[in-house]
């Protein structure tokens, strides 16, 4: 696997609040994330089943770059890649492209964590760090 692209600031990981994050409504969907901020269209996930995810930013200066999502479960502090392409566990995936859905950029990805239980997603444009978002795996 190749290395970590982004320099993960362990404050983020002790800050997280491990609440679920809320689905908030946007364009015609539910996502689920920071209203305003980030989110993706509201799915379950199911440890070890690979499905497509559909990004979201908000915000009138989002950072140039790739979408890099690192996963960090509630509990450890052992990271791991969220995203897949080609079923294939990557950190980084493409560049978020023009509005949709309410929102002013967006990025189709496919995500796949191993285990259950809650993690928190977090979301990195560029080397920018922009905000988390807490999920439950199944």
């Amino acid at each position: 696997m190749e290395k970590l692209p982004v320099k993960i600031d362990q404050n983020i990981i002790e800050r997280i609040n491990w609440e679920v994050s809320p689905v908030f409504p946007s364009g015609n969907y539910q996502m689920r994330g920071v209203p305003n901020k980030v989110g993706f269209i509201d799915a379950p996930f199911t440890a070890n089943q690979d499905h497509k995810y559909m990004w979201h930013f908000w915000g009138g200066s989002i950072p140039e770059g790739k979408l890099t999502i690192v996963a960090v479960k509630k509990g450890s502090h052992k990271l791991a890649p969220a995203l897949t392409v080609d079923g294939k566990s990557v950190w980084t995936t493409g560049v978020p492209g023009r509005p949709n859905n309410g929102a002013d950029a967006h990025i189709p990805s496919n995500m796949k964590l191993r285990e259950p239980g809650t993690w928190a997603l977090l979301v990195f444009l560029g080397n920018t760090y922009w905000d988390y978002v807490v999920i439950d795996v199944h």
